[in-house]
């Protein structure tokens, strides 16, 4: 599920699902597939989809508030970690 609120965090933040996909090096099915994945576990639909792009719905927006600092927070940390591993191996 985490993974899943990156996805979509990332997509909020380009305010497209193409733009997230190339963002996260994944293809655009993946990154729809993982979107509509999170929507079914919380029960809402986080984005308005049209021609224009992606925008938040008041859930989407909630939810993209109490969740984007976390999420951002943890990958540093994990990239930190990550870092300090192979830097011990080295």
């Amino acid at each position: 599920m985490l993974d899943n609120f990156k996805v979509f965090i990332t997509a909020a933040e380009q305010k497209s699902l193409t733009n997230a996909a190339a963002e996260l090096e994944m293809t655009i099915a993946t990154v729809s597939r993982r979107v509509h994945e999170l929507e079914k576990e919380l029960g809402c639909e986080l984005f308005h989809r049209s021609n224009k792009g992606l925008t938040l719905t008041p859930a989407g927006q909630s939810y993209y508030e109490e969740t984007s600092g976390f999420i951002h927070e943890l990958d540093v940390r994990l990239l930190n970690l990550d870092n300090s591993l192979h830097s011990l191996n080295g």
